[in-house]
């Protein structure tokens, strides 16, 4: 409908200047442009304050909307290229203007877009088939980590958990279009390129990684510990059961009785 598209279409352009009055004036050939913007907008308190109003107004909005379009139309292109664009021009503007540990606005669109790369988020299930919108959004997700990568904190670990996710599962799926074989080829060079980019990262930045990568690494181990605890309470049942039911069979002159030998053997005989 009209107006839908019309309220879709303002959620973009909102997202879009937002984005603009954030880095206006501020990138350089020089400089990072996210640190620049950073010291401007500091260096700017009254259009800093402004700006980052606007963005405490209107974040938590525009992230509902947009996810909401996003999963609602998957199948359009075009939303879902423009949906993934605001994320983009959100993640820059909340890292831009925030670069503190605890920054809310930074970990909820990073998160946010972690869902989106997989059908179903938080399970490792190696049926999955990859959508081309989980591949597109996966790509925004590198960029994002190519460009901000060290202002990135604690949300190096939902980041890590969707690629653990995305490593158990096939990249390729029949639910791609044959336009897409290149994409998926190129993602999976990156993930194998992945320990060698993090070469480039500063001291703190690559602390912030490896605590996240041994969150994940304990939670993995923890998960398997915890399949194994109940694999062996299960185990143990049975047996408990099964003893249960031969005590239940032992006739009074203190043998097992002829017709649970025959229930218990080798296919019934």
């Amino acid at each position: 409908p009209p107006a839908t598209w019309l309220a879709f279409r303002c959620i973009i352009a909102l997202v879009h200047s937002t984005k603009e009055a954030v880095s206006a004036g501020t990138l350089s050939s020089s400089g990072r442009g996210n640190e620049s913007s950073y010291n401007t907008c500091k260096s700017q308190p009254n259009r800093n304050h402004f700006i980052d109003a606007i963005l405490n107004g209107s974040f938590a909005p525009s992230v509902s909307v947009l996810q909401h379009y996003i999963k609602r139309m998957y199948g359009s292109h075009v939303v879902v290229s423009q949906t993934l664009e605001s994320y983009e021009e959100l993640a820059f503007a909340s890292m831009a203007m925030d670069r503190a540990p605890d920054n809310l606005r930074r970990h909820a669109i990073l998160t946010s877009l972690c869902k989106l790369c997989l059908p179903s988020w938080g399970k490792k299930r190696t049926n999955t088939q990859l959508k081309e919108s989980n591949i597109d959004a996966i790509w925004t997700l590198i960029r994002i980590i190519h460009t901000h990568y060290e202002d990135i904190f604690d949300e190096w670990h939902p980041i890590l958990s969707t690629l653990d996710q995305l490593s158990s599962i096939s990249m390729s799926s029949k639910k791609l279009p044959d336009t897409y074989a290149n994409s998926v080829n190129d993602i999976s060079c990156s993930f194998v390129r992945l320990p060698e980019f993090t070469t480039s990262f500063s001291s703190e930045a690559l602390s912030h990684f490896v605590t996240s990568l041994i969150k994940l690494s304990n939670g993995t181990l923890f998960g398997i510990q915890t399949e194994r605890s109940s694999n062996l309470s299960r185990e143990t049942s049975g047996k408990l059961l099964l003893c249960e039911n031969t005590i239940d069979k032992v006739d009074n002159s203190g043998q097992i009785s002829d017709n649970f030998s025959k229930e218990s053997s080798l296919g019934g005989n």
